[in-house]
């Protein structure tokens, strides 16, 4: 967010992604939210693995708001559902919020 202080979201995007079309229904998911974070979405065969981590971080975006940004940021953390989370240190646990 410091590099683009004038935008509404960023997101974080692993290099190895690759997209087979516009991602645009991904943040209508977002909504008004402050962060996304896509989950893995295993397999019920592969469900065992969640116990690594529900979500994927080779996509997470947030919101230039009073939630999103400290939670960028890394320097805060921010709570939802009674969880703190900081998403350089805990990202296996950061919700949407």
């Amino acid at each position: 967010m410091r590099a683009a202080p004038g935008a509404e979201i960023v997101t974080y995007l692993d290099g190895d992604l690759w997209f087979l079309a516009d991602p645009e229904p991904v943040y209508r998911e977002m909504g008004l939210s402050s962060v996304l974070i896509i989950p893995h979405g295993f397999a019920p065969v592969m469900k065992h693995r969640e116990r690594y981590g529900v979500y994927n971080v080779g996509w997470v975006s947030f919101r230039a708001d009073a939630r999103g940004k400290p939670v960028c940021n890394g320097g805060g953390s921010a709570q939802s559902n009674g969880v703190l989370t900081g998403w350089k240190t805990a990202a296996s646990r950061i919700k949407a919020i």
